[in-house]
């Protein structure tokens, strides 16, 4: 449909699929380089003759110091590229609010189950939600937190 292998109308993926693609991917790979510590000057190897310092292949030469230094441009976007994708695929070490309050939720939930109130009673009774569940701030509470800790 276009020249860019971007299917404007074409399957995709959910979610889930995604993070199931990512979580296969990763596997026991190393993690990239940081790109802040190498090195993407040309270097000249012999008369004439450049080459990237962090060039993989041994055989690859450039016959410009310029065309050498495109290429060392291009090699050090290319490994910000990966490492932010690396980063950025990290688990987030730091629980949102949202997750502590689910986290929380579930907790008082499973102590309920476990004390052999079923799902059905949970769901209906708010006293028996209040009675395992932590206590929890109003809007009206939060906002005045809030002020008193701005200034």
């Amino acid at each position: 449909m276009t020249d860019h292998n971007y299917d404007h109308f074409g399957y995709r993926k959910s979610v889930a699929e995604h993070l199931a693609d990512a979580a296969a991917s990763v596997g026991d790979t190393a993690p990239p380089p940081d790109p802040a510590a190498l090195d993407f000057d040309p270097v000249e190897v012999s008369p004439g003759m450049w080459q990237l310092p962090t060039e993989t292949n041994p055989n690859r030469f450039f016959r410009t110091y310029t065309e050498a230094r495109r290429e060392g441009i291009t090699a050090a976007a290319n490994a910000r590229r990966e490492y932010a994708n690396y980063v950025n695929a990290l688990p987030p070490e730091i629980k949102s609010v949202g997750q502590e309050v689910n986290e929380a939720y579930e907790a008082g939930r499973a102590a309920a189950m476990s004390e052999g109130i079923t799902p059905e009673a949970w769901a209906v009774s708010a006293e028996i939600r209040a009675a395992y569940l932590p206590e929890t701030k109003t809007g009206a509470e939060l906002w005045h937190e809030h002020k008193r800790n701005r200034h």
